[in-house]
């Protein structure tokens, strides 16, 4: 029989909703991750071991793993734009919180989680292979939405200086060896969906950039350190250092 390792976690949220934190018991089995939560045990700012006694405390441990797609506004995820709300791309599920919407969607097996959208009682969790990019803009009046995207923030990608129009290169403007990119499969790819690919990526493999050009995405996991002078046409992004990906890992 299986021993089942119950470990007593709280995220510290600050500036989510009323209070700042959530108490949440982690369940490890066979590498397997699954989230319980349960109410705030602390008032707003006093989310500390000290005031915390026996549980591990992880200071804004969700809050820097997801951005707003499309910025502020009242807004419903979507795929390929702003009408593709195609069932397929995410699993409904009857949750009260956003924070909660969030740990679900962080316990799918690696790779799975996309991004969320939360409405009162009810929670997307997108598995969308391509990611969230587009979006809906909802009058308030039918409900408040949230759509955020899970992964590294497509804000940290900025243009490879001085190449912003030439293809990217590894080390040399010769070094275009497809062993350092993956070719994102859509037919047709914007470059705000292959910056979402790169949010979202989960090949065993950080994601350093991207090389974009009408109806080609190359998500790159190889560090980007040159580009070819002789073309243009292109659009090369480097992922900022400090995004890395900031896997939670326990502390035990």
């Amino acid at each position: 029989m299986r021993q089942l390792m119950v470990i007593s976690v709280v995220f510290c949220l600050h500036g989510a909703r009323a209070a700042e934190m959530q108490s949440v018991q982690v369940l490890l089995s066979d590498g397997n991750t699954i989230f319980g939560t349960s109410e705030p045990l602390v008032e707003p700012g006093e989310c500390s071991e000290e005031a915390l006694p026996g549980f591990a405390v992880l200071q804004d441990a969700l809050t820097d793993l997801w951005e707003p797609v499309g910025g502020s506004g009242n807004h419903a995820c979507r795929g390929d734009n702003a009408s593709d709300n195609d069932p397929r791309h995410y699993v409904v599920h009857k949750i009260y919180s956003l924070e909660e919407c969030k740990l679900k969607c962080m316990g799918l097996d690696r790779g799975d989680c996309r991004g969320i959208e939360y409405s009162h009682g009810r929670c997307e969790i997108w598995t969308r292979a391509f990611g969230i990019f587009a979006y809906a803009e909802i009058p308030l009046e039918k409900a408040v939405f949230t759509c955020l995207r899970y992964g590294w923030p497509t804000s940290k990608l900025s243009p490879a200086e001085p190449s912003t129009s030439h293809p990217c290169r590894y080390s040399s403007p010769e070094d275009d060896d497809p062993t350092h990119y993956d070719l994102l499969p859509s037919k047709h790819p914007s470059l705000e969906e292959c910056k979402a690919a790169c949010t979202g990526y989960r090949s065993g493999n950080s994601c350093t950039g991207i090389e974009w050009s009408p109806g080609r995405c190359e998500v790159w996991t190889s560090p980007i350190g040159s580009f070819d002078p002789t073309v243009t046409g292109f659009t090369c992004m480097k992922m900022g250092a400090d995004a890395s990906r900031k896997e939670w890992s326990p502390p035990w």
